[in-house]
């Protein structure tokens, strides 16, 4: 009941979806699977938080979604494109 009402009100959403079921995504078991190697790397980028650019920095668009410092948005890859200095910020990410 709590997800059909959540479904009715978000404004942003894929289709006739807000929220997929892990099926239809094979890869996210490997994901999980690496957490603590993820996060650790995460623990390393949070060091230095203030050097991350905000979302809304990065896409103008998201204005809508969030305001001041604290939505960070590190890229791995971006409409195709690797960003190499990221991913050698975080090696064992295999990006």
């Amino acid at each position: 009941m709590v997800r059909a009402i959540v479904e009715k009100i978000l404004f942003y959403r894929d289709g006739d979806k807000t929220f997929f079921e892990t099926e239809a995504f094979p890869w996210v078991a490997d994901i999980e699977a690496e957490w603590k190697t993820i996060r650790k790397e995460l623990d390393a980028l949070m060091v230095r938080r203030e050097e991350i650019p905000n979302f809304q920095d990065i896409s103008k668009a998201q204005k809508a979604l969030t305001k001041g410092d604290e939505w960070k948005t590190f890229i791995f890859y971006s409409f195709g494109n690797k960003n190499k200095e990221n991913c050698a910020r975080c090696p064992e990410t295999d990006c």
